[in-house]
């Protein structure tokens, strides 16, 4: 048997194609076997970026998605007539230029308003935790480490 350094250098040298390395992964995530999950999903990322994309980070970027959706709705943002802001949820600028692995913003404006208040979800890479970031539209952004303070700080910011 292998031993798990020898697998290592095995799929460093290139030896694998896609599908075993994504088994491999798995397969090691299974087992407890971290250095060789790590391996596999470097050597994937860099064998086939656009797959690595799909498989890794297009599952963080729907879980954010399907979270400010979920509160957005729940606290009747979404459906707000009050509302005069672009609406929907819409990719942040920080994911776009590649800060965040995922970020999704909601934006709420009332007429007369210069500029929107900002509810966002982000997460810095894979293994990090979701950020919340309200942007009042007459102050300036704050970051906290949970959904039940960024909607407090949500709702203060939307107020008439």
């Amino acid at each position: 048997m292998m031993t798990d350094e020898e697998m290592v250098n095995k799929i460093e040298s290139g030896e694998f194609d896609r599908n075993q390395l994504l088994n491999l992964y798995k397969n090691a995530l299974a087992r407890d076997r971290d250095e060789i999950a790590d391996a596999a999903k470097i050597a994937l990322q860099e064998l086939d970026p656009r797959f690595y994309k799909s498989q890794f980070i297009k599952p963080i970027k729907d879980n954010i998605v399907k979270i400010i959706e979920k509160i957005t709705n729940a606290e009747g943002w979404a459906a707000c007539e009050e509302n005069v802001a672009a609406k929907g949820i819409k990719a942040g600028s920080e994911m776009t230029s590649g800060d965040q692995v995922a970020q999704s913003c909601f934006s709420y404006k009332r007429k007369g308003w210069k500029k929107a208040s900002i509810f966002c979800l982000s997460q810095k890479d894979e293994t990090s935790e979701i950020k919340y970031t309200v942007t009042p539209h007459n102050a300036e952004a704050q970051t906290v480490d949970t959904s039940e303070e960024a909607i407090e700080l949500f709702k203060e910011a939307i107020k008439a």
